[in-house]
């Protein structure tokens, strides 16, 4: 899938683009709150998930970024929570978020780290402390 949605927030149709940059700031966005509960988006998850998309669309557009995460949030408390006709709009966004190109890429390489550390316990193999606290992955080693 391409990764693109439409909503309409506050009127305004928005175009929504979930590729790398929304990945990232919805994975930064994740380390200081909780944007699931088990395998469901929170509320505030599904509004991280659409202003990770705007923000994308907007990057790419080189358009200026017009709405908050405040308004995504009010967006899916009204839409969304509330069952009204916007609801069918948002989960169409968050499928196209989950059926994007970048999010499966991330998510298999996700579950096949999980699986690899998983592994590793249950053989009791792993690096010696000081190794693992010195080394460099090649992730790590790259300019932004």
């Amino acid at each position: 899938m391409n990764g693109i949605a439409i909503i309409t927030i506050q009127g305004q149709e928005v175009r929504l683009k979930f590729g790398l940059p929304a990945i990232r700031h919805y994975m930064e966005a994740s380390l200081t709150t909780a944007l699931t509960s088990g395998e469901v988006y929170s509320d505030h998850g599904i509004a991280v998930i659409l202003y990770a998309g705007y923000k994308n669309a907007c990057l790419i557009r080189e358009e200026p970024e017009k709405f908050r995460l405040e308004d995504f949030c009010e967006l899916v408390e009204e839409d969304y929570t509330l069952e009204s006709e916007g609801k069918e709009a948002i989960i169409a966004a968050i499928k196209a978020f989950n059926d994007s190109r970048v999010v499966k890429k991330v998510s298999e390489r996700l579950k096949n780290a999980k699986e690899e550390e998983e592994k590793k316990r249950s053989t009791g193999t792993t690096l010696s402390p000081s190794l693992s606290e010195n080394s460099v992955t090649p992730q790590e080693n790259t300019i932004d």
